[in-house]
């Protein structure tokens, strides 16, 4: 095998504006009912992620790929909107790339670029 392996690990923060944030987590008085009361979001921070990602390059062409990530909705102010039901979640993702075609020459890179 190519014997490539990469690991990635990963942390952020994500910032939106109040447009954004009224756009999926908004609720006008009109659509405001017992369960579900109105809410008005303000801009700011939007979420804290974190993230793990591991790449083995198995061959020329054969690329295996994973992800764990994390997203937390709690340190931002739309954590409070009624439409928020789990203020963190996890999701994974897994795949294989295969390259179709590959040019027969490689691209040089200076080291003065």
């Amino acid at each position: 095998p190519y014997m490539d392996l990469k690991i990635e690990l990963t942390a952020g923060l994500l910032f939106a504006t109040q447009k954004y944030h009224a756009t999926y987590y908004d609720v006008a008085p009109v659509y405001a009912t017992a369960t579900r009361p109105e809410y008005q979001s303000g801009a700011g921070l939007h979420s804290v992620s974190t993230a793990i990602k591991m790449r083995y390059r198995y061959s020329e062409t054969t690329t295996v790929f994973t992800a764990l990530r994390s997203r937390n909705l709690a340190p931002g102010p739309v954590s409070n909107s009624p439409l928020v039901k789990d203020s963190h979640y996890l999701s994974v993702m897994a795949g294989v790339a295969w390259s179709l075609y590959q040019s027969d020459s490689i691209s040089q890179i200076s080291e003065d670029d």
